[in-house]
């Protein structure tokens, strides 16, 4: 009985937790500067198809870790950019121990688009990173952006 009442919790904890399925494209590299919003919302506005570029500010965030303790991550900015048929992100932030990212990226949750569609938000997001760097030299060339492929499709 014992064994059968443990299958029955274990079965509705993986129930409660849910499935959820991500995929996506993240680039992310380490700068010396992070540029102006004013530069990153032109840059990403004459990235030929953007119709939208919105900024917004993600307020600080304090979390907790059972090695690091209390994380006292400060504000950053995101910028939302959008073509009729897909779009991304542009981070800009600092984390609280000063270390300065730009991140491009783009993520479906629950959803996985055809690999033609995957592969077509893959060159948006790399035109998005080449306006950035076009509008600000000191940032690194593509090549050392670190790309993550989360759920990538085989067709």
């Amino acid at each position: 009985m014992k064994p059968l009442a443990v299958l029955i919790s274990v079965f509705g904890a993986v129930l409660l937790t849910g499935c959820d399925t991500l995929s996506g494209s993240s680039r992310t590299v380490t700068v010396n500067r992070l540029p102006e919003a004013s530069v990153v919302f032109a840059a990403l506005k004459s990235v030929s198809g953007v119709e939208t570029v919105t900024e917004r500010e993600v307020p600080p965030q304090t979390s907790w870790g059972l090695y690091k303790g209390v994380i006292h991550d400060p504000a950053y900015k995101q910028f939302l950019f959008a073509t009729t048929t897909n779009g991304g992100v542009v981070e800009t932030r600092q984390n609280s121990k000063g270390v300065k990212t730009i991140s491009v990226y783009c993520m479906w949750l629950n959803h996985t688009p055809p690999k033609a569609k995957f592969d077509q938000t893959r060159s948006l997001l790399d035109a998005a990173y080449l306006s950035l760097r076009s509008a600000d030299s000191s940032l690194p060339p593509p090549e050392e952006l670190k790309e993550t492929l989360t759920g990538y499709p085989s067709k």
